[in-house]
């Protein structure tokens, strides 16, 4: 079984919406983005109206059409940008967005034109993690759940995929990069990989990556004592490969991501090959994090994350 990634962030709206979002005072919604006054008692699904839907109103294929129409993928010149595009969630992620995007990087990889991905974010936000309402009610299958089949797609693509963090990256904001050849950052973006803070464990095979990238030491710090890292701190120990001004972050990506394309295609592909070399170990690693993730999510400690969420409280682990 593959387990879901479900994050949070130090501000999380673990459950509560009010001021500020259309018809939310007093209700649950388990997504993404800061706390607001009012704790309700019944959870809502929102569409791209920012309007509160009761999920039994809507049937799954406009569901289905309501997410998916959260990510935009365009192809020019060689290069596929997909953008998560949800900023009144926070570029919150459901597992249909995570559908559409493993479709994208699944039709980049075998696309014959595409050879260059951009992954960034819509306004304010790279992504605040996953949406989890949505995952909270997710159906339950054999089948491969979309967010592991994103992370399969991102973590074995052959071709370049350049990240433009744009804003905050939270939870799978943060691992996916890991899995992402080039990766370029705003002035304002932050990193944070809070997994403890909710009674969870590190997933996408971060708890190995994480520390290659910026050593034992700064990996630790931040999946285990909840550190964020500014975009400065995120260069310096090698998490980011350049930080550009907040306005001139897509100009300078889009010149980047030509050059890639630009570049002989097989040189490229067999270049990444050789300097990804650990898929097995990767793939061993993300295993072991899922067997673990799906026991604290039945866990005492996630209960009571939740319910500490919930009431505003700090946490109490016996």
């Amino acid at each position: 079984m593959t387990a879901p990634c479900v994050f949070a962030r130090d501000h999380c709206e673990f459950g509560v919406l009010g001021k500020g979002y259309p018809a939310g005072r007093g209700k649950i919604a388990l997504v993404y983005g800061n706390w607001r006054k009012g704790i309700g008692g019944d959870v809502r699904s929102y569409g791209l109206s920012g309007k509160m839907n009761s999920p039994t109103t809507l049937d799954a294929s406009t569901q289905e059409s309501l997410m998916t129409d959260h990510i935009t993928v365009h192809t020019a010149e060689r290069v596929t940008t997909v953008t998560i595009t949800r900023p009144e969630k926070r570029n919150a992620i459901t597992q249909a967005m995570y559908a559409k995007m493993a479709d994208a990087l699944a039709d980049y990889a075998a696309s014959d034109d595409a050879r260059a991905l951009v992954l960034t974010g819509a306004e304010d936000y790279f992504t605040a993690g996953n949406d989890l309402k949505d995952f909270s009610t997710a159906n339950r299958s054999d089948e491969l759940p979309p967010v592991a089949r994103f992370l399969n797609g991102i973590s074995t693509c052959p071709k370049p995929v350049i990240a433009a963090v744009n804003g905050p990256a939270i939870g799978v904001g943060l691992t996916m990069l890991l899995h992402c050849d080039l990766v370029y950052a705003a002035q304002s973006a932050t990193f944070d990989a809070p997994f403890v803070k909710l009674g969870l464990v590190p997933e996408a095979a971060s708890s190995m990556l994480l520390a290659g990238s910026v050593g034992m030491a700064v990996a630790n710090d931040v999946l285990l004592a909840g550190r964020k890292l500014t975009a400065a701190e995120a260069h310096d120990y090698g998490l980011v490969s350049r930080v550009f001004a907040d306005g001139d972050l897509m100009g300078e990506v889009a010149g980047i991501a030509q050059h890639v394309a630009r570049c002989a295609p097989v040189s490229m592909q067999r270049s990444k090959s050789l300097i990804r070399n650990q898929r097995e170990q990767v793939a061993a690693q993300m295993a072991a994090e899922s067997v673990l993730f799906v026991e604290q999510l039945k866990s005492p400690e996630f209960a009571e994350t939740v319910a500490a969420m919930m009431q505003k409280r700090a946490p109490v682990y016996s």
